[in-house]
């Protein structure tokens, strides 16, 4: 018996497919891992995102990081705990050698299985130029000052957790640039003069060396002027303040006008009251972290004003949440408990946070306990509101008790806000339902025939769905099975 020509065409067609079907499914409880970026062999430079694709049946809890050198001694490692953001982290390779790397990624679910995804690459790095900024200052003998310095490229990126030495008058300071890509060092000039100040970074693999210098003028002045620093939240409204104090009775420090400025854009002046107080408001416009402020005096008759710098700085939260169910196979009449987790990554406390969850009428509210803060209950609109509070970097759970009463796909998704700024907090809560069965054979009402787990599913954000995985191409299957049948088969007498 020959096969003709078609039919050898059409078993060719269909092994491909059930190829392809057998390789794109995810059948394992592990979790499936894919380093997006880099990619194997690729040559990378600078700062580098390793970014992560997840496919995992159950919640993934982490994923850590691992890079280690190939041809000399290196290791790194770093975790991720936070999906709201997608998996990745950032490797500083300012302080490795070029050469050859090895990267791992590796997730681990609810269920504590794993997952790994491993990529060779090669660094090369090529020194980019970078900028320094330190303003001049100008000041009454024996007044403390700040010098601050910002590091940032040429793309205007600040560069954090880099040295900057600061030289003045003979004296050597040092400061590592925070987050924001700022140095700041306190410095009192005890002498009349006008002195250079040279602020330097040394330089690494990533970045140029670069030298920058400024004046700081100390004048015998009976007007100091200073401020101090303020911390204040996005959207706040507050007052700049500038003091100042005269050494001499019968010199006023009232009726003087005071400039400020912020992040080196003027915001306004200010006119000093009887005690000497500049207050001018301002409603912080900033995002998170540490911004430059000044104030300057223009009327000391002398060629240079003065001139008192610090810092503005915006806490920042980073929250997030994950939900978890007591059990699966959820049916009508059941009792359920959903655990919300929320997270605070920091580094500031998230200040007045706020869960809020409107329950659907398929669930009816038993009871909830909560680790931190008060909740209630408002039976009128269904609705549980979980006030946390201040809460600092750490984790806080609401466990939510339910009675169910319908079959229903039911949304799990809350809303969580809070007055810090905080860029994670709108992407930070998944989309997630509770199936509820119900007995709907010969009585299909309820309209979900076709869901036949009771659980949490996901929704498009996180996780894939964590009943099972459907992969394949049946009705590609089922074509070729009928080209089959239709061209035959050829026998030869």
């Amino acid at each position: 018996m020959n096969l003709s020509r078609n039919m050898i065409v059409a078993l060719f067609f269909l092994i491909c497919l059930v190829s392809i079907s057998v390789v794109s499914a995810h059948d394992s409880d592990n979790p499936g891992v894919i380093i997006d970026n880099p990619s194997n062999n690729e040559e990378i430079s600078g700062e580098v995102d390793i970014n992560v694709t997840i496919d995992d049946h159950y919640e993934t809890q982490y994923v850590n990081f691992t890079v280690e050198g190939i041809d000399h001694s290196y290791s790194w490692v770093s975790q991720d705990k936070n999906p709201s953001d997608g998996w990745n982290t950032k490797w500083d390779t300012s302080n490795c050698l070029n050469g050859k790397y090895y990267i791992q990624a590796k997730a681990m679910n609810s269920l504590g299985l794993t997952g790994e995804y491993n990529v060779f690459v090669t660094l090369s790095n090529k020194q980019k130029d970078v900028n320094l900024n330190v303003d001049n200052i100008s000041a009454a003998v024996n007044q403390k000052v700040n010098v601050i310095a910002k590091l940032f490229d040429s793309n205007n990126k600040v560069i954090s957790n880099k040295n900057i030495k600061f030289l003045i008058d003979g004296n050597e300071f040092s400061a590592i640039t925070d987050s924001s890509g700022i140095a700041s060092i306190d410095y009192t000039p005890k002498k009349v003069g006008k002195f250079n100040v040279t602020s330097t970074f040394a330089g690494d693999n990533i970045y140029k060396s670069v030298s920058v210098n400024s004046i700081l003028i100390s004048i015998l002045n009976q007007i100091q002027l200073n401020s101090d620093p303020i911390t204040a939240e996005t959207n706040e409204k507050i007052n700049l303040l500038a003091k100042l104090t005269s050494s001499v009775d019968n010199v006023s420090t009232s009726g003087k006008t005071v400039d400020f400025k912020v992040d080196g854009d003027f915001v306004g002046s200010a006119i000093s009251d009887d005690a000497g107080i500049a207050s001018l408001e301002y409603v912080v416009s900033k995002s998170g972290g540490n911004y430059i402020y000044s104030a300057s005096l223009n009327e000391t008759g002398l060629e240079d004003p003065l001139t008192t710098t610090n810092l503005l700085y915006v806490p920042q939260s980073e929250l997030y949440m994950t939900l978890t169910s007591d059990k699966s196979g959820v049916k009508v009449g059941d009792e359920v408990t959903i655990t919300y987790n929320v997270f605070n990554n920091g580094p500031d406390n998230a200040k007045n946070t706020i869960f809020r969850y409107t329950i659907p009428d398929s669930l009816k509210f038993i009871s909830a306990k909560v680790t931190v803060g008060e909740y209630s209950y408002d039976s009128s609109k269904n609705e549980i509101t979980w006030n946390l509070g201040s809460i600092p970097v750490g984790r806080y759970s609401l466990d939510l008790k339910m009675l169910s009463v319908m079959p229903a796909r039911n949304n799990l998704t809350p809303s969580l806000t809070t007055d810090t700024y905080d860029e994670s907090v709108a992407n930070g809560v998944p989309i997630r339902y509770l199936t509820v069965e119900g007995d709907v054979i010969g009585n299909n009402t309820s309209g979900y025939a076709g869901e036949h787990y009771g659980g949490i599913g996901g929704g498009h954000i996180y996780y894939s769905n964590l009943g099972a995985n459907q992969s394949g191409n049946p009705i590609s299957l089922l074509l070729a099975l009928f080209f089959i049948m239709g061209v035959g088969f050829k026998i030869k007498r």
